[in-house]
């Protein structure tokens, strides 16, 4: 069981080439051998260069720096999925996280257990446009083969962790929010 009290505000900035930065505010849930888990709540605000907004749906993050691949969780009841970022290794900063998205997702949607490489075409024209580089769009390749083979054989133990984490992180969440309300704050 994870403690909300002990979380900390974080951000996980994502890079998009060569569309920019898009910030999400996130809590840090834990670390361990696996990596750094990241929370998003229902409501925690979200932003690009020229739109914001809040998350519709809660969602876990994997980190670690030693990967090129962030592993989301994301609690969408009409598409419930984990969603691997195929990205350069994530880094840590001042006040969170940053990754390069080098523009392959391999989504598994949950009710079916459909695995997929998504976003080729984004690929294909970030490595025409030169977007990045012959070596980035090789890791880039093999490393949305690999994960698919991962998502398909469902063997990783952090694949499961990663919905626990979700679910106990959401329902501190709720308890929190239900206890600070004005109606139990009143004994009513």
């Amino acid at each position: 069981m994870i403690d909300i009290r002990g979380r900390r505000e974080a951000r996980l900035h994502r890079i998009k080439r060569p569309a920019g930065l898009y910030t999400f505010e996130v809590e840090l849930l834990c670390e361990d051998r696996d990596g750094t888990w990241l929370y998003g709540r229902i409501g925690s605000r979200w932003n690009t260069l020229h739109e914001s907004g809040e998350m519709p749906v809660a969602i876990a993050i994997l980190l670690a720096t030693d990967r090129p691949w962030a592993v989301w969780w994301i609690d969408d009841p009409v598409d419930r999925r984990i969603e691997i970022d195929v990205c350069l290794p994530p880094e840590r900063v001042d006040n969170g996280w940053v990754y390069v998205d080098l523009d392959l997702e391999v989504t598994r949607h949950e009710p079916d257990q459909l695995v997929e490489i998504e976003d080729w075409d984004e690929h294909e024209r970030a490595v025409a446009a030169g977007w990045m580089s012959f070596d980035e769009a090789l890791l880039a390749r093999a490393t949305a083969e690999a994960m698919t083979d991962t998502l398909r054989r469902d063997e990783e133990p952090w694949l499961a962790r990663g919905w626990q984490l979700l679910a106990e992180a959401a329902e501190q969440h709720r308890d929190a929010e239900q206890a600070a309300s004005p109606q139990v704050m009143a004994g009513g």
